[in-house]
């Protein structure tokens, strides 16, 4: 019944078909031969399935192209022309407000809601043509009312068409970071990528293989022991005794392990997003353990450490120290004051010095320069890259808050803002009301606020209000 069909009245039983016949069929029982046959796909999909297969067979490329052709046509459609003219209506039509709906949200709230839309969104399932549609039909709905006078329903049209345009767009780049999401996990599954995390630690190589097993995109690896809660405590305790910083929320992936059923499609896409941080994290941490980078080249790190001793060994021996026993007053003095010397040198002089060369052309081209001088300058730049992309501009948004806010930002919130915030930290001034906004700007951030301290994104939003 479940495929919509019955037994015809000259036809035969299952279970009759399968007493005479089971030998040759396979089947066991009349239950088996109908749940076998119930589970086939529908007629339209399978010749949809089948003439795909056949155009890839025989035309190879076609369909790559037509796909190339569709992304092209949606691309022009969301042009920047056609979004800020979207957006010049929906300014246009929330100018005047609207009596049923006092509180219309601004085109950045829309946007904001688009993005965490796109977060929970299955990983093989975005849903991105759908979104495409739903902007059309908004859109067509919109006008259509506009012509006919309605104003408040081409608005409430007009918002459905700017959220789903923001959507189609998160859910435009969420596409493509998933098929990089897959390339990479299916990198991780190769021998040589293997191998490079086993010769850090058979501790990264076990973590990765579990991770992609337990989420299906690896076959399960014999040897394997302990629970992947357990294996990532255990890269944890790694990372932070060789000083990595540990980049993902094991609690939340060892939940998703224990909710989808080895299907990584089914995953929301913030998930994903965490699955992705553990894997890269937990490659990089094998890389500090097994190569460096000398002039913009890998290099293996034994070979690096060889290539640093075998320069500071061409320097002139230094002459030997008196015995302890036998040092004079100032000889003493002498060593305290170099001991103090060398704590107080910066490393790109100690590099300088044990290159062995007082030659500045000689030293730049030194193993010494390429593997200590020259990252610990690309790491300060990028560290000033850093502040100026995302410190700075929130610094000056700080400053430039009117100074009749700033002027109250130390006063008390009222009581029973927050009702089901835990009874520790409870927020009593309003700049910490703002710290709170702060932190509702990504899924990860929130999702940490919503459960470290049991208040909700919409309370949060109400007491701002």
């Amino acid at each position: 019944r479940a495929k919509g069909f019955l037994t015809a009245k000259d036809g035969a039983f299952a279970d009759d078909v399968v007493e005479v016949y089971g030998g040759e069929l396979g089947y066991a029982s009349g239950r088996e031969l109908v749940e076998e046959v119930a589970a086939l796909p529908d007629k339209e999909d399978f010749v949809d399935a089948r003439a795909d297969a056949l155009m890839v067979e025989r035309h190879p490329g076609v369909l790559d192209e037509r796909q190339r052709l569709r992304e092209l046509v949606q691309a022009g459609m969301h042009g920047s022309a056609t979004r800020e003219w979207a957006l010049r209506e929906w300014a246009a039509l929330t100018a005047t407000g609207s009596a049923k709906n006092p509180k219309l949200p601004t085109a950045a709230t829309l946007k904001l809601g688009a993005e965490l839309m796109a977060a929970g969104m299955p990983a093989g399932h975005l849903g991105v043509h759908a979104a495409l549609r739903a902007e059309r039909t908004a859109a067509e709905a919109a006008e259509k009312a506009a012509l006919r006078g309605d104003l408040e329903q081409a608005l409430v049209f007009k918002q459905k068409q700017i959220l789903n345009m923001f959507l189609f767009d998160a859910l435009r780049e969420a596409r493509d970071e998933v098929t990089r999401f897959e390339t990479h996990a299916q990198k991780l599954t190769k021998l040589a990528s293997r191998k490079r995390l086993g010769k850090a630690s058979p501790v990264y190589r076990d973590a990765v293989d579990l991770l992609l097993s337990t989420f299906g995109l690896g076959e399960p690896r014999e040897g394997l022991k302990g629970s992947l809660d357990a294996v990532l405590a255990e890269v944890e305790r790694l990372m932070a005794e060789h000083g990595d910083t540990v980049g993902f929320d094991r609690a939340r992936l060892v939940d998703r392990a224990e909710t989808l059923k080895k299907d990584w499609k089914e995953l929301p896409l913030e998930d994903l997003r965490q699955l992705e941080r553990a894997l890269s994290n937990i490659e990089a941490a094998a890389r500090n353990r097994t190569w460096v980078t000398k002039f913009g080249q890998r290099l293996d790190l034994e070979a690096a450490e060889a290539e640093l001793v075998a320069e500071a060994q061409k320097r002139p021996a230094r002459p030997s120290l008196p015995n302890p026993g036998s040092e004079t007053f100032l000889e003493r003095v002498g060593q305290y004051r170099n001991q103090l010397d060398g704590a107080m040198m910066k490393p790109e002089r100690m590099a300088e010095i044990l290159a062995g060369t007082q030659d500045l052309k000689d030293f730049v081209r030194s193993a010494w320069y390429g593997l200590i001088v020259e990252p610990l300058q690309a790491a300060k730049a990028r560290e000033a890259d850093l502040y100026r992309e995302h410190i700075a501009p929130l610094v000056e948004a700080l400053d430039n808050l009117p100074a009749t806010l700033k002027r109250r930002q130390h006063e008390l919130l009222p009581a029973g803002l927050f009702p089901s915030h835990i009874a520790e930290r409870q927020p009593r001034r309003r700049w910490e009301l703002l710290v709170m906004l702060l932190n509702t700007g990504n899924a990860s951030n929130l999702e940490r606020l919503e459960k470290g301290r049991g208040v909700s994104e919409a309370e949060i939003r109400a007491a701002a209000e």
